[in-house]
């Protein structure tokens, strides 16, 4: 997996690797399943996931990577990412 963050990070660094590498989130294989929770169909929503990720120690503050060009590539509250990406 070593291999593969190094190049989704490159990938990230020009405008047309940036496309490529959103084009495939929604499809994407390569999690490491070791550090993701599943998250039950009838708590997916922004409150919710926001109590998950802060039991877990997430910040308040993150950094997104997202398909919508008004949040990608920003630094913003958590809560405000969450609800302008969950549902």
């Amino acid at each position: 997996m070593p291999g593969k963050q190094e190049r989704y990070l490159s990938l990230l660094q020009s405008p047309k690797g940036r496309a490529r590498l959103l084009a495939k989130f929604p499809h994407c294989k390569d999690l490491n399943m070791k550090y993701a929770t599943l998250v039950p169909a009838g708590q997916q929503n922004a409150k919710v996931i926001a109590k998950i990720l802060a039991n877990k120690g997430a910040p308040d503050l993150c950094h997104v990577i997202s398909a919508d060009p008004d949040i990608d590539n920003r630094e913003m509250p958590l809560d405000n990412a969450l609800h302008e990406t969950v549902g």
